[in-house]
């Protein structure tokens, strides 16, 4: 959705597709890569084996996207080589930070049990993107006979005075459209060995014209 767009940071790539005629139900939309395209990726499926081994280790993304149906499955609340939770921002609930490195949460926090265990080191700061209003989150507790969750936020600082910084909050009570399980960075499927590459051939007047290569 376009709202969700512009609360993005960062600069991306979108096609904005504009529809001719009202799309009936069950009608789909195409793009046409072209025929060399079509050939290659008509050879991967046949060819193709997953990398993925059955077990807890390896996930396939479509797996990963599939737990987004079962959130207070606790068999995935917990981070693995291939997943991890983030978790849309809630309420006016405070940040709370570790100051130096070597200490734990700040002092002055009550409550700091659920915090056991996060370090300045925890690897879900690696995984804080700036830009995104989606923050690496662990789930503590979850409650589904109300339909909610327990989790905390992990988050760097987003100024050249705050980089150091590592912050920390409590959500309470988070509805579960406000969290996602997504694959860790590079251990989605198309980073596999094997996975489709092939250059699209989409029409250059797809383009603006400002857009296109003009070198050539």
């Amino acid at each position: 959705p376009l709202e969700d767009l512009m609360k993005e940071r960062s600069s991306t790539i979108v096609l904005d597709f504009i529809a001719t005629r009202d799309i009936e139900v069950d009608e789909e939309v195409f793009i046409d890569y072209g025929s060399e395209w079509e050939q290659a990726w008509e050879r991967h499926v046949k060819e193709f084996k997953s990398p993925c081994e059955p077990g807890e280790k390896f996930k396939s993304s479509k797996f990963v996207e599939s737990m987004n149906n079962d959130k207070f499955n606790t068999k995935y609340h917990n981070w693995t080589d291939d997943h991890f939770t983030v978790c849309q921002d809630f309420g006016n609930h405070k940040w709370s930070y570790f100051a130096p490195k070597s200490a734990a949460v700040d002092p002055k926090v009550a409550m700091k049990e659920p915090y056991e265990g996060i370090t300045h080191d925890h690897a879900g700061f690696d995984l804080f993107h700036p830009s995104s209003e989606w923050r690496p989150c662990l789930i503590l507790e979850s409650f589904p006979d109300v339909n909610v969750l327990d989790v905390v936020a992990l988050a760097f600082g987003d100024t050249e005075e705050t980089l150091h910084l590592r912050f920390i909050k409590r959500i309470h009570n988070l509805p579960p459209d406000r969290i996602r399980f997504i694959n860790k960075p590079f251990r989605s499927d198309m980073f596999s060995p094997g996975s489709f590459r092939h250059a699209i051939m989409i029409p250059n007047d797809m383009f603006p014209v400002q857009w296109r290569d003009l070198v050539q």
